[in-house]
């Protein structure tokens, strides 16, 4: 079991986008988890409102959590939690907001997720491609220049 650990424990410290897929579905189960809870509460007449609390929240929770466990940052902590937020409310914006309003009030897939009954399908739609762009943008707008400062000290 020992040496099972040790290989788990290696592989993380080694793995930056093991790392970040870990930090990715914790972020995700918060955003999901605030919409549920938001849609389930004020109805799905409030699901734009409840999308954007759910996404900000996880943004703000992406942020520490990629900084310190992810990307490993040591920079200043407001321009990049300026640039970090900026690109991720962009990036919620477009797949999000816009994946959600195309598919669930144009088209009109309204069909909720099995398990989560509040929460559409649209909705978990636009989040892979809010995942993908993000890791894209954290690793190389974001987290890049300060990234290459530690491994340059390293």
């Amino acid at each position: 079991m020992s040496e099972w650990l040790d290989r788990l424990k290696d592989l993380l410290r080694k793995s930056e986008l093991i790392r970040y897929l870990i930090i990715g579905i914790l972020t995700t189960l918060v955003n999901i988890g605030i919409t549920l809870v938001g849609n389930w509460y004020f109805g799905l007449e409030y699901l734009h409102i409840t999308n954007k609390v759910a996404y900000i929240s996880a943004i703000l929770f992406a942020y520490v959590t990629n900084r310190i466990y992810v990307f490993r940052s040591r920079g200043k902590i407001l321009p990049e939690l300026i640039r970090f937020s900026a690109a991720r409310l962009l990036i919620s914006f477009i797949f999000e907001d816009l994946g959600l309003y195309l598919l669930y009030d144009l088209i009109g897939f309204k069909k909720m997720m099995p398990i989560l009954k509040h929460v559409p399908w649209a909705k978990f739609v636009g989040m892979i491609g809010v995942v993908i762009a993000n890791y894209i943008v954290g690793k190389f707008l974001v987290f890049a220049t300060k990234k290459r400062e530690i491994d340059e000290v390293s």
